[in-house]
């Protein structure tokens, strides 16, 4: 049973390709791997804490093919749906957050990868009562060295950002959508 100070996160999840299931495959794996803190040692997040859920957006084979990776990596908690018309990102997030159960909504993009405290980091913020919304970096994975020369600056241009070095909570102007809740 979840106590009252650990409320369920939900993470909504949308694609509509199959061009991403590399992607996806990550990104799920590093649901598997969230941690917590429990009696001062880090460890995996019971299903009473998270819940994933996948939209696939008109595609049964991507639909077939996370749910077998789900399975494959026994993720808990996790729910798969497939929407036979074309909702859009927001749509189909609009349609995840309908369907979640938690306290704490949390959407990540379909080619993101996350630390393994970001849930726990997700969390813990919203324990101040005056935090409406969560976002953090989004840092690229260069597939190879070539754009290394892209000042940190102009990481919104690709959609990401650094980190803004903040160790309190500030008012945001924006949060990105790859990473928020």
């Amino acid at each position: 049973m979840r106590s009252s100070e650990s409320p369920l996160l939900s993470i909504v999840i949308t694609s509509y390709t199959m061009d991403r299931f590399k992607d996806i495959c990550d990104l799920l794996d590093s649901i598997k791997q969230q941690q917590f803190a429990q009696n001062g040692q880090d460890s995996a997040l019971s299903e009473e804490m998270l819940e994933t859920i996948f939209i696939a957006e008109r595609s049964l084979e991507l639909y077939e093919k996370v749910k077998e990776h789900a399975e494959d990596i026994g993720l808990a908690n996790f729910r798969l749906l497939l929407s036979g018309e074309r909702l859009g990102l927001g749509g189909a997030r609009n349609l995840g957050a309908k369907e979640a159960r938690g306290q704490i909504i949390a959407f990540v993009d379909d080619d993101a990868v996350l630390f393994p405290e970001w849930a726990r980091e997700m969390v813990n913020t919203y324990e101040d009562k005056a935090v409406m919304g969560v976002t953090g970096a989004s840092i690229p994975l260069w597939q190879d060295r070539e754009l290394d020369w892209l000042p940190k600056s102009f990481y919104w241009l690709i959609s990401c950002n650094d980190w803004t070095g903040w160790n309190e909570i500030t008012e945001a102007r924006t949060l990105w959508g790859q990473n928020m809740s």
